[in-house]
């Protein structure tokens, strides 16, 4: 230190002694002033309107998805691919078509067997409503023949044979008097007489009487037996035709439809 700054230095610390001593008296004197608390600044709340609605909270977020189960698709016989439908990763339904191969005979021969069961379906309806109809037939049949055997086992004989017996009797009667009539005649000119001619009358009257009365005492006792056996006979058969057609139609109309609905899976 040269003789010229020694008293600007000297100068300086007097200063600042001057200054740092003002500055205890004037802190000795007055109390330090305390720093304010600044005010809390109190958040604005949010305010909902409050409504009925569905609550949904989206997460977003980057990731990869997997099957669970993968499955290798492949056809069980050997061809050429005609189509496929769907790409690579892509969204598939179920039994949704994904591809499909060059099948043009086997779809010709799965032609054919619809056609051969549509055939065979079409004879065994035809033949089912013909059954149905041959059905009707025979139950009416069957009633008719019943109605006609119930009839003659109901006819009252009795009747029948009064009503011949009264015949006979009045061709006997008419006959009586004829002959009476004539043998009180007298006996010049009897052969042309009146009395004669009626006689004659009477007695083929008599014989037709007679003879209706034999064939009808003959239908009463054998006649009537024998129409009762034959309604009788007609009545079973109606009856086994009625069950008979109640079997079903033709087992190898229904085999013959089996058969194209088996060849119409394989």
């Amino acid at each position: 230190m040269n003789r010229r700054t020694a008293p600007v230095v000297v100068a300086l610390v007097t200063a600042l002694l001057t200054v740092a001593c003002n500055q205890q008296q004037a802190s000795e004197q007055e109390p330090p002033t305390p720093t304010p608390i600044p005010t809390p600044i109190v958040p604005t709340k949010p305010t909902y309107t409050v409504k009925r609605g569905e609550v949904v909270r989206q997460v977003q977020f980057t990731g990869r998805v997997g099957p669970v189960k993968e499955v290798e698709l492949f056809f069980k016989v050997s061809g050429r691919v005609r189509n496929v439908n769907v790409e690579r990763d892509q969204e598939v339904k179920k039994d949704e078509l994904l591809a499909d191969m060059e099948i043009e005979p086997l779809e010709r021969q799965v032609a054919q067997s619809e056609l051969d069961l549509e055939r065979v379906q079409t004879q065994l309806d035809r033949a089912q409503k013909t059954q149905e109809a041959s059905i009707v037939r025979a139950q009416v049949e069957l009633s008719m023949r019943t109605l006609e055997l119930q009839r003659l086992q109901g006819q009252d004989l009795d009747s029948k044979r009064i009503q011949a017996e009264a015949a006979f009797e009045a061709a006997r009667l008419n006959l009586a008097r004829a002959q009476s009539d004539y043998d009180n005649a007298p006996p010049e000119g009897r052969s042309g007489s009146p009395q004669a001619m009626n006689l004659e009358r009477v007695t083929l009257d008599y014989q037709t009487a007679k003879a209706a009365y034999d064939l009808a005492m003959a239908e009463i006792i054998t006649g009537h037996e024998y129409d009762v056996a034959m309604a009788t006979r007609q009545v079973t058969l109606a009856a086994n035709n009625v069950e008979s057609l109640k079997q079903g139609v033709d087992p190898l109309l229904v085999n013959d439809v089996k058969r194209a609905e088996l060849a119409l899976k394989t």
